[in-house]
């Protein structure tokens, strides 16, 4: 791994797209909690920072803190407090409106998983600009 090769001082952006990248192929697998502490990484490492000037990385990593939490079956209020992090950072996003529409789904009792990662990962990807 990319990250275990190259120093992530020396080169943060990379190995923190190399996490990014490793996370959400760990989360198609639906290995959500493997794939936790790789998004984790990126926002301790980044906090309030992007990743990449002009993109989406930093929050991509929020959101799929939010994500893996929720598909892992974690505490409620864990859960919403990741979501919280990218409703205040970014509430015009796609990520933003992912999150609205899961909660919707949580409390109108629809199982986590409804919201199937190929289509998130289609619209984080910018493939489609819809939220189902």
């Amino acid at each position: 791994m990319l990250w275990t090769t190259h120093d992530a001082d020396t080169y943060p952006s990379e190995v923190a797209t190399a996490h990014l990248l490793h996370g959400e192929f760990l989360q198609r697998k639906m290995r959500h909690a493997e794939a936790l502490p790789h998004f984790e990484w990126i926002t301790k490492r980044f906090g309030e920072s992007e990743v990449w000037a002009g993109l989406t990385t930093t929050q991509r990593a929020c959101y799929r803190v939010y994500d893996a939490l929720r598909q892992s079956s974690a505490p409620a209020d864990q859960v919403r407090a990741a979501g919280e992090v990218v409703l205040t950072r970014w509430p015009d996003s796609v990520c933003a409106r992912l999150i609205r529409r899961a909660m919707q789904r949580d409390e109108a009792g629809v199982a986590a998983g409804a919201l199937d990662t190929s289509r998130q990962a289609q619209v984080l990807a910018g493939q489609s600009s819809s939220v189902p």
